[in-house]
């Protein structure tokens, strides 16, 4: 590993998490009592992966499932996400997004990004080419890595 790399890590590891303050600042502004972070990334996941378990779900959030039942019961309560018992194994919960769901993670979603390009709009052109290039390579290979890791689960984690 290169000095190169352990920067670009120490980059990661500074610069995303005070993005995501800052995006949640800005969500609590624009759109107050809507959603917090974590409850924008459930609709997310399941805005674009559809309907999966709690446990799963809270595998991919990185939290314990009792802290992911509380944060899904906020959403289910709102009538945001709705929970199903799965027909194949009843002990596993299925959780899915409502159209309400659906229609206040598209409005979060376009309000994030709007914050996020006014962001950027402050940085030089060049800056922010580079930055697309960097941004580009770096899903590349995250998205490699999850096709990995999906690919070594048992076909019954889903």
């Amino acid at each position: 590993m290169s000095l190169a790399d352990l920067e670009c890590a120490r980059l990661i590891l500074a610069t995303f998490p005070r993005a995501m303050r800052t995006l949640a600042q800005g969500m609590r502004s624009v759109v107050p009592g809507q959603c917090t972070m974590p409850q924008y990334r459930i609709l997310g996941y399941l805005y674009f992966h559809g309907s999966d378990s709690m446990g799963r779900l809270a595998e991919r959030q990185g939290v314990t499932l009792p802290t992911m039942t509380k944060m899904v019961a906020g959403l289910v309560e709102r009538g945001l996400v709705e929970r199903q018992v799965d027909e194949a194994d009843r002990r596993v919960v299925r959780l899915h997004l409502t159209g309400a769901g659906q229609s206040v993670f598209e409005t979060m979603n376009e309000q994030v990004q709007e914050r996020l390009a006014a962001i950027v709009a402050q940085m030089s052109a060049d800056d922010r080419e580079a930055l697309i290039v960097g941004l580009r390579a770096f899903h590349r290979v995250i998205a490699a890595e999850e096709t990995e890791d999906n690919a070594l689960e048992p076909s019954g984690a889903r």
